[in-house]
């Protein structure tokens, strides 16, 4: 009888210690979000990644109104393109560096604004300004389930940059100007694989601090200068982004 008895409190000792392990279990994996990168590596550690985006506008007016603004006759072009190279260093995870460059030209031949009596003309004016970009980065990947084409993805960005222009309003007044600035910002986006090795991407600012110095000169006579920083914490539409990736 008193092993009976003893046999039966073993056995119900040994049901509430699983029973409590099991519930231990139950709660350390009632917040997994299946997150592990361990668990999940969407793209794995010794791959290299390269892209790049690219794009041409060009445009002209002959003779053109502009709600008071008659007779414009302008023409220009603007080029924009980024080349990057980034190594994954570990599953899910690269680090890289992005190179870009930006040109934009604009002639105005003509224009003529008039307001009741008052008149004013400008003619043979001219805007010409290059930029350069230098940045390192580290993006996270976190792969949509257990798939191998769809991924979210978060880079942190710090960037170098620089410019130069020169414009003139008549043929005797120019002004140069010289620009550096740097800055830190983080960019989420989405990215999906149309073929093994090629991917399209998606991505948006969302945080950015930047400062920038500008430096100009007048005439070759006269100097000035100005210093800027900006904090933006939103979603901005004009900073959408766009791009090819070939992971190899």
């Amino acid at each position: 009888m008193m092993m009976a008895v003893l046999t039966v409190g073993a056995t119900y000792a040994s049901e509430t210690q699983t029973e409590q392990t099991t519930t231990k279990q139950k709660r350390s994996v009632k917040y997994d979000r299946g997150l592990n990168i361990a668990s999940y590596p969407f793209i794995k550690k010794g791959v290299w990644n390269t892209g790049l985006k690219a794009s041409y506008s060009q445009y002209g007016l002959e003779e053109y109104d502009f709600l008071i603004v008659d007779a414009i006759g302008a023409g220009g072009y603007s080029f924009d393109g980024s080349v990057h190279l980034g190594y994954f260093f570990r599953d899910n995870m690269m680090l890289g560096a992005r190179f870009g460059y930006n040109r934009n030209n604009i002639e105005l031949n003509n224009a003529s604004i008039s307001v009741s009596d008052i008149e004013l003309g400008l003619s043979d004016a001219s805007r010409l300004k290059h930029s350069y970009t230098g940045t390192l980065f580290y993006r996270y990947y976190m792969g949509l389930g257990q798939g191998q084409r769809f991924a979210f993805f978060t880079e942190v960005q710090l960037g170098l940059g620089g410019s130069q222009s020169k414009q003139y309003l008549t043929a005797d007044n120019g002004l140069y100007e010289k620009a550096f600035n740097v800055s830190l910002g983080i960019t989420p986006g989405i990215m999906a694989f149309i073929t093994n090795n090629l991917a399209l991407e998606v991505s948006v600012d969302l945080i950015g601090l930047k400062y920038k110095n500008i430096e100009q000169i007048s005439n070759q006579l006269s100097t000035g200068s100005m210093n800027t920083s900006s904090l933006n914490c939103k979603i901005s539409l004009l900073s959408l982004g766009l791009g090819l990736s070939f992971y190899l």
